[in-house]
């Protein structure tokens, strides 16, 4: 077992999960802790720079989805949390790395999404929204936003757009549908 008080002190979840500019958090084992290794506000890109083919990470991050609607933005805060295992992490790390991940996700409670990433590469705004919107329920957001950067996840941007323009056009009577 890791020691895990470091980053429950630290209260970044509740910072990246609540109103804080906090939008994404990478953690690490030091010795025998689990701690904060990075954090920040940008979006996907930010935090992919430190997720190194030789780091063991765990992470998690806001996504917020986002429906326009006569004049009403509502947002719905998605929380992701994933395990990072770089291309160059021996298979003992690995393993190690697995046996912290009840205590990490017990952490990052209330996440939306679990996600495994060996590949940065991997985690990109079109696979997060896919399988945000495959594990979502019938009311679906128009369109997700990452960190403060405000950009639009995944293909469903030029969509979206459309549909408020639609709307707005419209007079903002009815409903601009769902994208899907």
């Amino acid at each position: 077992m890791v020691d895990m008080e470091p980053v429950e002190d630290s209260k970044i979840w509740d910072n990246i999960a609540g109103d804080d500019a906090t939008a994404w958090c990478l953690l690490g084992v030091d010795g025998d802790e689990m701690v904060v290794k990075h954090s920040g506000a940008g979006g996907l890109d930010e935090m992919k720079k430190h997720l190194k083919p030789d780091s063991m990470l765990f992470g998690g991050f806001r996504v917020d989805g986002v429906d326009k609607r006569g004049g009403v933005t509502s947002r719905r805060c998605k929380l992701v949390a994933f395990s990072f295992a770089g291309e160059s992490v021996k298979p003992m790390v690995r393993a190690q790395g697995r046996q912290h991940m009840s205590q990490v996700l017990k952490y990052f409670h209330g996440h939306h999404l679990k996600l495994d990433i060996t590949d940065p590469d991997d985690l990109t705004e079109d696979a997060v929204v896919g399988s945000l919107r495959s594990a979502g329920g019938a009311h679906q957001p128009q369109f997700f936003e990452f960190g403060s950067a405000g950009r639009l996840g995944g293909d469903v941007a030029a969509a979206a757009s459309e549909a408020a323009a639609k709307a707005e056009a419209d007079g903002g009577a009815g409903s601009p549908g769902l994208i899907n």
